[in-house]
């Protein structure tokens, strides 16, 4: 289990009645994150096909942003990922979706079998949003949404890999 970040446990005790004594003993346990190695691309270094289209907007905040929207589900973006070393990879996107229909794409790694990347996590705010590309699971002959919680763990060389997108839902943004 990997989150980045300093946390603060706290342990309560109780004997289970009013009238007892609880005591725990408490070893301090000292965690060291493991190394991390970041891969960084931005969507307009893409290679776009179909009627898949980079634009350029200006954020509430201020912030100009450079995205690639696809529009139709023959629309793909392919990104290279250049992975310094071998390793497992979590994907994480900054993406912006306006709504439940406007908030998912298909997405394979080097032409492997597609997963729904739903972009969203049920969340809409007007500024983008990072979130982990999980794919959706098949539990009990139904597809459950998965997010950062079930993010995709993807197993790679070190060496070049395509990260595809390709359209699912036209409005989905996706800016790196």
């Amino acid at each position: 289990f990997t989150i980045p970040g300093t946390y603060t446990v706290a342990l309560n005790a109780t004997s289970g009645g009013s009238s007892g004594i609880a005591s725990h003993t408490i070893e301090v346990v000292e965690l060291t994150p493991p190394d991390l190695v970041s891969v960084f691309v931005e969507a307009e270094n893409g290679a776009p096909t179909g009627n898949t289209a980079f634009r350029t907007e200006t954020t509430p905040a201020g912030e100009t942003v450079h995205y690639a929207a696809t529009s139709g589900t023959n629309d793909t973006l392919d990104l290279t990922l250049d992975v310094p070393e071998d390793g497992d990879y979590v994907v994480w996107c900054r993406v912006k979706t306006t709504s439940a229909g406007a908030d998912s794409f298909f997405v394979s790694m080097d032409n492997g079998p597609e997963d729904i990347y739903d972009a969203s996590a049920e969340r809409f705010p007007a500024e983008y949003q990072w979130t982990a590309l999980g794919s959706r699971m098949n539990v009990n002959n139904g597809w459950e949404l998965a997010y950062a919680e079930n993010a995709r763990i993807w197993d790679l060389q070190a060496g070049q890999h395509t990260l595809k997108f390709r359209g699912r839902e036209s409005g989905t943004r996706l800016d790196c």
